[in-house]
C-alpha cells in the first residue's frame, strides 16, 4: 500500500511536471510568433514606404499619369487612387518637377548609413533631429543643409521617434531597444534613460511644462515619466495592439495616441484613463495628431 502511495505521488509529481513544459514550450512559441509577426509587420511598413518614395520619384519627374500605369508599383489601391488625384491634369506633377530642377526643394541632407525613420523640427525650426534604421540620431541646421556635430549615439535599434522639449533644449527618443532617451541638445550628451517596455518603443512626446515625458509601444501600452527623475508614473494599457504614436495636446494633461487595433483614444496622463474615444477608422492607424 505504502509503495502504490508512493507510485501515486510520483506520477502525480511527473503530469505537473509534464504540463509545465509543455505550458512553457507554448509559451515560448507564442513569444516567437509574436515576435515574427512584429518583424513581418515592421518590414511590410518599410517596403510600402519604399514603393510610395519610388512614386513620388516619377511625379517629380514629371510621370504622374505613367505612374498610374505602373501597376507594378502602385501597389496598393489608395496610392494609385492618389496618383491619379495628382495627375488629373498634371499641375501637381509639373509644380514638383519644377521645384525638383530649380533646387527650390533643396538638396538632400545625406548622413545616415541606413534608413531614415523619424524626424522632429525643433520649436523655432531651425534644427531638425532625424532617427535611423543605423540606431543613430543626427541634427541639421536648416538653414545650412548642414549635420550639427557627431551624430547621438546609445540605442541598439531602429530610432523610430524622435522629440524635442518644449523649450527645444533636450530631444528624446525611442527606439526599438526598447528604451526611450534624453539628450542634451548643444552638447549631444545622454541625460536619461527610461526602460520599462518589453517591446519596440515606437514614439515619445513631451508635456509642455517639461516634466513628463510619454512613451508609446509594440507592447500594446504608453508609459509617463518623470521627465527628470526617469521614474515611471503609470502604464496605459486600452489597446490590444502597438500603439503607434501620440502627443500632448497643447498645454493640457492629455494623451492622444493611436494603434493598430484602428482606435484612437485621448487619455489623461494624470490618471490614464481614457477621455474619449475617436472610433470608425477601417484598418491600423498609424499616426494620430492634433492642432
Amino acid at each position: 500500500r505504502r509503495n502504490r502511495g508512493f507510485a501515486a505521488a510520483t506520477a502525480t509529481v511527473l503530469a505537473a511536471r509534464v504540463v509545465g513544459l509543455g505550458l512553457a514550450t507554448w509559451q515560448w512559441r507564442a513569444a516567437v510568433a509574436s515576435e515574427r509577426k512584429a518583424r513581418e509587420s515592421e518590414f511590410n511598413a518599410m517596403q510600402q514606404l519604399e514603393r510610395s518614395n519610388e512614386l513620388l520619384g516619377l511625379i517629380a519627374a514629371g510621370g504622374a499619369l505613367d505612374a498610374v500605369r505602373r501597376s507594378d508599383i502602385a501597389g496598393t489601391r489608395r496610392e494609385l487612387a492618389l496618383l491619379k488625384e495628382l495627375g488629373r491634369d498634371g499641375r501637381f506633377a509639373a509644380r514638383l518637377a519644377r521645384a525638383v530642377s530649380d533646387g527650390s526643394l533643396g538638396q538632400p541632407l545625406r548622413g545616415h548609413e541606413d534608413m531614415v525613420v523619424s524626424l522632429a523640427f525643433s520649436p523655432d525650426g531651425k534644427t531638425l533631429a532625424s532617427g535611423g534604421a543605423d540606431n543613430l540620431i543626427r541634427l541639421w541646421d536648416v538653414v545650412a543643409g548642414k549635420a550639427i556635430g557627431e551624430p547621438l549615439g546609445g540605442h541598439e535599434g531602429v530610432v523610430s521617434g524622435v522629440a524635442f522639449s518644449p523649450d527645444g533644449k533636450m530631444l528624446a527618443s525611442a527606439s526599438a531597444d526598447k528604451f526611450a532617451k534624453v539628450f542634451n541638445v548643444e552638447t549631444g550628451k545622454h541625460i536619461q534613460s527610461y526602460e520599462g517596455h518589453t517591446h519596440h518603443v515606437m514614439d515619445v512626446t513631451w508635456k509642455a511644462d517639461r516634466t513628463l515625458l510619454a512613451s508609446a509601444g509594440a507592447d500594446n501600452a504608453s508609459k509617463v515619466w518623470n521627465a527628470e527623475t526617469g521614474e515611471q508614473a503609470r502604464t496605459i494599457s486600452t489597446y490590444s495592439k502597438q500603439v503607434t504614436s501620440l502627443s500632448f495636446v497643447g498645454l493640457q494633461d492629455n494623451l492622444l495616441s493611436s494603434s493598430g487595433d484602428k482606435r484612437v483614444f485621448l487619455h489623461s496622463a494624470g490618471n490614464g484613463n481614457p477621455v474619449r474615444e475617436f472610433a470608425g477608422a477601417p484598418d491600423y492607424v498609424y499616426r494620430a495628431a492634433s492642432n
